[in-house]
């Protein structure tokens, strides 16, 4: 029952602040800082716990931190993934 009440209030309190946003559009991926294509090295796979899982965007330069994308933004992180990736090449080629 805790379980549920929790769940039910994260997600009230994310409509509510409208968070977690997550954008990638042309200049590259945004959650709460952007990330420009040119910065970004790698895209990894899912990993986590189910029901925690998530895509970590890994930034060229080490002192960025990497951005995270969980599945509260995006349901399907295995499709996610090679999608990122493809964009990414994109816009290294």
């Amino acid at each position: 029952m805790a379980a549920f009440v929790y769940g039910t209030a994260l997600t009230a309190w994310q409509l509510i602040t409208n968070r977690p946003v997550i954008t990638i559009d042309a200049e590259g991926i945004t959650r709460g800082r952007n990330l420009p294509w040119s910065g970004i090295i790698s895209i990894d796979g899912p990993t986590g716990l189910p029901l925690a899982r998530t895509v970590q965007v890994n930034p060229a330069d080490r002192r960025t931190r990497p951005i995270s994308i969980p599945q509260d933004n995006v349901e399907d992180l295995d499709a996610l993934t090679p999608w990122l990736r493809s964009l990414l090449d994109q816009h290294r080629g």
